[in-house]
């Protein structure tokens, strides 16, 4: 097996087909042996029921796996631990591949050596998009948007611009042996949106000196619904990526009260402070201090958290 492409999915049948249907139109060489792995997080909806219909007429082996363990990472890790293939593609239950993906993914990696690869993730808006997000394209990383035209070779330590993203993204199996497999202490969790799993993995292989590269021409559509095209979508992200941020194991933070750093609480009364002055002011970027605010407050959320697992722990 050449290629598995491993897609992970909870309660989204009803998106999951267009994703399935991409995946089933591909343009594949002929000598090139492929698998999709669709692997179920604890799906109550009619997931299992929809891959044993389209399994049927499927252009290659499909195979439903059913993960108990909620959490993306652990999704992944068991796809990872599934997949026969020599070189493992990640893509989302939301997501529309270019008709080329998989092929382009095989060639890109098999002629430049890479042990991985990722490429652009650009939005399928699903409804006219409101000025206040279509005018802040630097908002669009809060749904894993990621447009760059530079194609780059990764390196240790990543910088801002091009990365490798969940949506799209492809690494050879040997890597995941060699690196280990995703962090199950990060990404998403049911419906908290937690992230940082996949820069996570990506900035570990990069200290080993592998060799990563994002190239522009893998393209897929990313789907925005209405409901992730509101304010109040991005506050949750905002709040939830800080409070994943905090829940991550770490080493001694200074000096704390209830769990928290103590820095971070004025941190935190500045953010609101400057959030609510850019509000009265009507400044254009007072959305933004919100979310940093509200980023911030996350993150004390997340070092409570874990400070009472921490104590329960001890007293268990």
């Amino acid at each position: 097996m050449d290629i598995s492409v491993v897609v992970c999915t909870y309660n989204r049948a009803h998106l999951l087909v267009d994703t399935v249907q991409a995946l089933s139109v591909q343009d594949i060489p002929p000598n090139l042996n492929w698998e999709m792995v669709l692997v179920d997080n604890n799906s109550n909806d009619k997931t299992a029921e929809l891959i044993s219909e389209l399994s049927v007429k499927f252009p290659a082996p499909l195979r439903y796996i059913f993960e108990s363990q909620q959490g993306q990472s652990f999704a992944r890790n068991r796809g990872i631990a599934e997949a026969r293939g020599e070189i493992i593609a990640f893509t989302d239950d939301d997501v529309i591949p270019e008709k080329n993906w998989i092929s382009y993914i095989w060639q890109v990696m098999t002629q430049n050596g890479l042990d991985g690869v990722g490429g652009r993730i650009l939005p399928k808006w699903e409804r006219p998009v409101p000025n206040w997000l279509e005018n802040k394209r630097h908002l669009w990383g809060y749904l894993a948007m990621m447009d760059s035209e530079e194609m780059k070779e990764l390196a240790w330590p990543l910088v801002d611009g091009a990365k490798i993203w969940g949506a799209n993204m492809a690494f050879r199996k040997s890597l995941f042996h060699e690196i280990g497999f995703f962090d199950p202490n990060r990404g998403n969790v049911g419906n908290k949106l937690y992230r940082g799993e996949e820069t996570e993995i990506v900035m570990r292989a990069l200290e080993l000196g592998k060799t990563l590269t994002y190239d522009p021409r893998l393209v897929v559509q990313h789907r925005v619904g209405a409901e992730r095209m509101t304010k109040a979508y991005f506050r949750k992200i905002a709040f939830y990526d800080g409070e994943g941020y905090a829940l991550q194991p770490r080493g001694f933070l200074g000096p704390s009260f209830l769990g928290v750093p103590r820095w971070l609480y004025s941190t935190t009364v500045k953010g609101c402070l400057q959030w609510l002055v850019h509000s009265i002011l009507r400044r254009q970027d007072a959305f933004e201090r919100q979310l940093d605010f509200l980023s911030e407050l996350g993150q004390i959320s997340g070092y409570w958290k874990q400070s009472r697992s921490c104590e329960h722990k001890e007293a268990g």
